[in-house]
């Protein structure tokens, strides 16, 4: 993480940090909760509060949730189940390529609440 104090690292976590501030939805695909920096602000992001209601985060992944957990580091994994029960998290257990991953089905799960 002290790579992150690097000019241009700082700058582009700076940038997802102010980003994650404004917004009420997240849409993550590919990636594996492995970077602690970016669990940090996924973290972060999640116990902020927004005047549009709850955060939300849609997860595409073809893996199932309990095995996505197991390979989180340890910030994420152990609240991927939490943000699910509370409805904070859905989770679109499909590739990124499937027919039912679609713009329309994911802003409805983000829009929901």
């Amino acid at each position: 993480m002290f790579g992150y104090l690097n000019h241009v690292f700082l700058e582009l976590h700076y940038r997802f940090h102010s980003t994650l501030i404004e917004a009420s939805g997240l849409v993550i695909s590919g990636y594996s909760f492995g970077d602690k920096g970016i669990n940090s602000r996924l973290t972060d992001y999640m116990c902020l509060p927004v005047n549009r209601g709850e955060k939300k985060v849609v997860l595409i992944d073809p893996r199932p949730l309990e095995e996505v957990e197991q390979s989180a580091r340890g910030a994420i994994a152990g609240k991927l189940m939490a943000w699910r029960d509370d409805g904070r998290l859905v989770h679109l257990r499909a590739g990124i390529e499937s027919e039912d991953v679609t713009w329309a089905r994911v802003s409805d799960e983000l829009l929901s609440q």
